[in-house]
């Protein structure tokens, strides 16, 4: 029975060695996982941030385009206005 009872110990010490040396792996891979998640919530932010950057230049370049559109309209039809007025010339 003693026999039977060290053998047990034993095998408790080798399963509380293996418990252990997993724990630790554990919590270092919480403590990772924990900081992942920090740096991802902070990039998130950034690309949010960028995001509403390249919508605000988007607006900004809609709005020129649209000028410029009307500025090529009026060219041409000042163009086209002052080849009427060389003919009746």
């Amino acid at each position: 029975m003693e026999k039977l009872d060290a053998c047990i110990r034993n095998h408790d010490k080798e399963i509380e060695k293996m418990c252990n040396f997993h724990h630790q792996g554990f919590v270092d891979a919480i403590t990772e996982l924990l900081k992942v998640r920090t740096d991802a919530e902070k990039l998130k932010v950034q690309v949010t941030d960028t995001n509403r950057r390249f919508q605000d230049a988007g607006k900004e370049v809609i709005v020129q385009t649209e000028d410029i559109i009307r500025c090529r309209i009026q060219q041409r039809n000042i163009t086209t206005v002052v080849e009427k007025l060389q003919l009746c010339l």
